[in-house]
């Protein structure tokens, strides 16, 4: 889910800025599965002043663009 706005990107959303369709193997819920993980952010705002400066569509924009631009980091890594 996004902080900003309590509502995760959906598979469309996903598919058409990664430019590729996703490959999705639903299984079947169990108990300790969370059926709605959409967060308030109420508390932040009202604590820290804090409020949202982009929107959902606009972070995953930059993320995927982040990361086909480092698509090779890993390679870097020493596990």
């Amino acid at each position: 889910d996004c902080v900003t706005t309590g509502r995760g990107a959906d598979e469309d959303e996903l598919e058409e800025e990664l430019g590729a369709k996703a490959i999705v193997d639903y299984q079947p819920a169990i108990a300790a599965d969370m059926q709605d993980t959409a967060a308030d952010i109420s508390k932040a705002e009202a604590l820290l002043g804090w409020k949202p400066e982009i929107s959902p569509a606009v972070g995953l924009k930059q993320t995927a663009q982040w990361h086909r631009e480092n698509a090779d980091w890993l390679n870097d890594i020493e596990l």
